[in-house]
This record gives structure tokens, C-alpha cells and sequence, in this order.
């Protein structure tokens, strides 16, 4: 038996169930299969099969949101203990086995260190007035309340993309550019306003990196990325996770869902028309997101062999009957 411990990287997520945990959604079925699909992460351990493996925005390894119903960060034990968690370990070659959770700690949630961000702001025809008003108040809200050391910048979009301010730490710029409007009227190229602006932040100067889109959801015009699945696995390759904001959609519906599966997928969260208070809020939400981890101490059943590649699938669920899950790869 072999003693394995992971990082989880928590965040928050906008639902209206009591607790929720969710994540990168690598894998959406309960069966295991041979090898995950494309945009896990790999993390390579020693062949003695222990190490610490961080799994957060800044590393990559692995992403798990956990929230309650005020979408603020779960952060005690009363509320995530290890009856929560499930792992599960399995090669090509081994049956699925599960893990003893040993234990859970907490730790993080502090809004101080810098980020790098970008939002993209969606100016399409689908979008309507009171929501391009809601959208441009989100933005500078955001903006005012960013710190004098993190960086950021503006891409507005319709049919095309168009980085109207490169990162910056200066707030009038930022702001200036968040309200011009500089395109409007036309289609919606969200995902390519996504991937574009995870490529820009990645190239910033600060550890923490988030990407907000800012949007009614209804992608019609990409060419560079075309899918929610090309967006999650760019975000999770570069380890920046995606902040969704949904102005002016339709609940349940499929735009809607496809936020949610680029913001849970990325290891981000979903915010559905937000109020004037969840406006003013979500820079201190995505900042503590960023920011917090919980540590699960496991004891693998299975003896890592070298040269061999094994998948965990960590699994949250709560009462409610609400199961989401992220797998990643674990190379020996």
C-alpha cells in the first residue's frame, strides 16, 4: 500500500442547491474508461509512487469547485469531510480499485496575491441593451475592484475578436475599453474570444491567472476553437481557469450550458444574471477562488509500477445525490 497525496484546488460555482461540489469535467460518466479523454493533466511522480501533488490554478494538475448556495468557498470540514470524496485508480492493464481517504485539511482563501485576468465581452446582436448595460457595469465593477498590481485586459466580440486593451495594471485604460463598444451587431465568436484570451493571460506577470467571459451564451462564429471541449482543454492545458457571467439567456437551456461546462470544466464558476451585489462581489470571489485548496491525504491500493500510466478519478458528492468528478493522469 502505497501513500499518495493530492492537492485539490477549490473555487466556487453559481447554483441554487444547499452544496455542490464540481470540476474539471474530464469525465461525465460514472464508467472508467481505458484512457481519459483529451485535456486531462498529466502529473509525474516518483517511481516510489508517493509525492505531492499540487493540483490548483497555478499548477494545473487537477481542479476541484466546491460552493454553497451563496457561492462562497467551502472551508470546513463540517461541510466537506472525507465521507465526501471517493478516488478511484485504474491503468490499461488493472482493474478499477478505490482509495482510503485518510483525511482532509483546508487551507488558503486569501485575496492578496496579484492576478492576471482578461474578460471578453460579448457586443453581439443577440445581445440587448439592458444586457450590454448589465455587462459594461460587471466589467468596471470588476475592474474598480481589482488590486494596483494585477493586470488586466479587454477583448470585446461579435463575429470577430478584438483585444482592445493588452494587460495593463491601469484601471482608466481598462475601463475605457470595457465600455467603447468598439464591435457590435453581429455574431457570436465566444470561443475564440475564450481561447484568445487564455493565450494573452498566459503571458502575464502574475502567478494567479482567470479568465471572466461575459456573455448571453449563444456561440455561433467561431474558427479557431469550435467547441466547449477545444476551450476546457486549452484552459486546462495552460492551467487558467474560465469565469462565465450569463447575461440574458435562457435558464436550463443549452447556451447556458455550455458556460457551465467551459466554467466547471476549466475549474471556474457560472454566475447566471447576476444582481447588482454579485456584480460588485465577483472580483473577491474569483480572487479567493484562486486562492484556496483543500488536501486529501489517500492511501493508494494500487503499487505504482514504472513506466506505467495510471488514472485517478476523484469524485465529490453530497447528499442531495449531486455527483461530479475530474480524472487526470498519474505517470510513473
Amino acid at each position: 500500500m502505497k501513500k499518495t497525496w493530492l492537492g485539490l484546488s477549490l473555487g466556487l460555482v453559481a447554483v441554487m442547491l444547499a452544496v455542490l461540489a464540481t470540476g474539471c469535467a474530464t469525465v461525465t460518466n460514472t464508467a472508467n474508461p481505458a484512457s481519459p479523454p483529451s485535456g486531462t493533466t498529466t502529473i509525474a511522480v516518483g517511481s516510489g509512487g508517493s509525492a505531492t501533488l499540487t493540483a490548483n490554478a497555478k499548477t494545473g494538475a487537477a481542479s476541484i469547485v466546491v460552493m454553497d448556495q451563496l457561492q462562497n468557498p467551502i472551508t470546513s470540514t463540517n461541510n466537506l469531510n472525507i465521507k465526501n470524496i471517493t478516488i478511484d485508480i485504474w491503468s490499461t492493464t488493472t482493474t478499477t480499485q478505490t482509495a482510503v481517504v485518510d483525511t482532509i485539511t483546508y487551507s488558503g482563501g486569501s485575496a492578496a496575491q496579484a492576478i492576471s485576468y482578461a474578460m471578453t465581452l460579448d457586443r453581439s446582436g443577440s445581445m440587448s441593451s439592458d444586457s450590454n448595460a448589465s455587462l459594461e457595469s460587471a466589467a468596471v465593477a470588476f475592474i474598480n475592484q481589482s488590486g494596483a498590481t494585477d493586470q488586466g485586459a479587454i477583448f470585446n466580440f461579435d463575429s470577430y475578436v478584438v483585444m482592445d486593451q493588452a494587460l495593463t495594471t491601469d484601471k482608466d485604460l481598462l475601463k475605457v475599453a470595457a465600455t467603447m463598444e468598439s464591435i457590435s451587431g453581429g455574431s457570436t465568436a465566444l470561443y475564440d474570444s475564450i481561447g484568445f484570451a487564455i493565450l494573452t493571460v498566459e503571458a502575464g506577470a502574475n502567478a494567479r491567472k482567470a479568465v471572466i467571459a461575459m456573455t448571453d451564451g449563444g456561440e455561433n462564429n467561431s474558427v479557431t476553437y469550435n467547441t466547449t471541449g477545444e476551450v476546457v482543454t486549452l484552459a486546462l492545458a495552460k492551467s487558467i481557469p474560465v469565469y462565465t457571467v450569463g447575461l440574458g439567456l435562457t435558464a436550463g437551456g443549452a447556451d447556458e450550458n455550455n458556460l457551465k461546462g467551459i466554467a466547471t470544466g476549466s475549474g471556474g464558476f457560472y454566475y447566471y444574471a447576476p444582481t447588482a451585489t454579485d456584480i460588485v462581489a465577483l472580483y473577491s470571489k474569483v480572487a479567493s477562488a484562486l486562492n484556496s485548496s483543500w488536501t486529501v491525504n489517500f492511501t493508494s491500493p494500487v503499487t505504482f509500477v514504472t513506466s506505467t500510466t495510471y488514472y485517478v478519478k476523484i469524485t465529490v458528492t453530497y447528499d442531495g445525490g449531486i455527483t461530479n468528478s475530474v480524472t487526470f493522469t498519474v505517470t510513473v
